[in-house]
């Protein structure tokens, strides 16, 4: 049982409970995760769900986030979790800030970093992720921004996925350099972006993701952070490619980076 947006404090409700009071315009069942109920309420980032009328579950016991790892859906309603959405407006927020510290750092550190934090979700989802990564790459700048860039883009690979794809999921993301460049290349298996999109994916307010799902701020940060915090180029493509003998298309997206170090 659960504290939720809409219900007084100290007052639990179960999920059929929740489903019972959903209005007719809310198709999933929309939680949160946090410390402690107070913290989650005064979330600026409920207010769209307030406007809706929409409760949010509060998940704030640790075994919360296990639970919604091993569960995505209770009576045919996906269960969909806003703090990434929230997260990634905070980081689009701090973009912003002056007093941000650059550092030196390893890209592949960083990407095994991303993985670990997406491990338990792409392995509910049956998704693969393949790495082929040069571990001597450094460059300076924000080691967190980048990350947010790399779980952006991981994200919607995940999310296309599991809309396109019953099986063999697969996101690949390699890692090299040459001459003074670095180069993430992230792909996907989901079948690609249509090529009319493809030029707007960027855009601050376009998203393809239905009801509360898309924000249209992920992929415009990235674009942001890679231009601004890194002086790099960021790019998408479909790809069609062979792997384990089988041929595959999905979305390429590629990072270009220079190398500056001091």
């Amino acid at each position: 049982m659960f504290e939720s947006l809409n219900s007084d404090e100290g007052t639990y409700i179960t999920l059929q409970e929740y489903i019972d009071a959903m209005p007719e315009s809310q198709k999933d069942i929309y939680y949160i995760l946090g410390d402690d109920r107070k913290s989650l309420e005064n979330s600026p980032h409920l207010e769209a769900f307030r406007s809706k009328g929409y409760d949010v579950l509060f998940m704030t016991d640790p075994i919360d986030d296990w639970l919604v790892q091993s569960t995505t859906s209770y009576k045919e309603k996906a269960l969909k979790q806003i703090n990434f959405m929230s997260s990634t407006i905070d980081d689009f927020r701090n973009f912003y800030k002056n007093d941000k510290i650059i550092e030196r750092f390893n890209i592949s550190k960083n990407i095994q970093q991303c993985i670990v934090v997406s491990e338990a979700t792409l392995l509910y989802n049956s998704i693969k992720i393949i790495l082929d990564l040069d571990e001597s790459c450094e460059i300076q700048g924000f080691n967190n921004e980048l990350k947010q860039v790399i779980l952006n883009i991981i994200q919607n690979a995940k999310d296309a996925l599991i809309e396109n794809i019953e099986t063999e999921r697969y996101i690949f993301v390699k890692l090299e350099k040459k001459n003074n460049f670095v180069y993430i290349h992230i792909k996907d298996n989901a079948g690609g972006i249509e090529e009319n999109i493809q030029e707007r994916i960027f855009e601050k307010d376009f998203t393809t993701k239905s009801d509360m799902n898309g924000t249209g701020i992920g992929l415009h940060m990235t674009k942001l952070i890679i231009e601004k915090s890194f002086s790099g180029k960021i790019s998408v493509k479909n790809s069609s490619y062979t792997y384990d003998n089988e041929e595959h298309k999905g979305a390429l997206f590629t990072i270009e980076l220079p190398i500056i170090l001091s």
